[in-house]
């Protein structure tokens, strides 16, 4: 999730993220592309679906997420099941 996370958020935190890139070594890359990597590198499952989770559970999900305490500390405001949609399909 950590990569489709980082891209949906890039536009209100792309300096923050500039870091996360610096960081690991690779100051010219988007830090989702750069963490994208890193997890297919350690051959872990890259993406919701290859984690054994369907996209017909991106609407119960998505309606769960927005009880839990970190959505509202999101650096991009989520104002609702649809935008937790869009994260979740970028993680597909």
């Amino acid at each position: 999730m950590l990569p489709a996370v980082m891209e949906w958020n890039a536009p209100s935190n792309s300096e923050r993220q500039k870091l996360v890139s610096q960081a690991m070594g690779h100051p010219n890359q988007q830090a989702s592309d750069v963490l994208h990597d890193l997890v297919s590198g350690l051959g872990l499952p890259r993406g919701l679906e290859t984690a054994g989770i369907s996209r017909q559970a991106f609407d119960e999900i998505a309606q769960a997420s927005l009880a839990t305490p970190w959505v509202p500390q999101n650096p991009r405001k989520i104002h609702g099941a649809g935008d937790v949609l869009e994260i979740l399909e970028l993680a597909k």
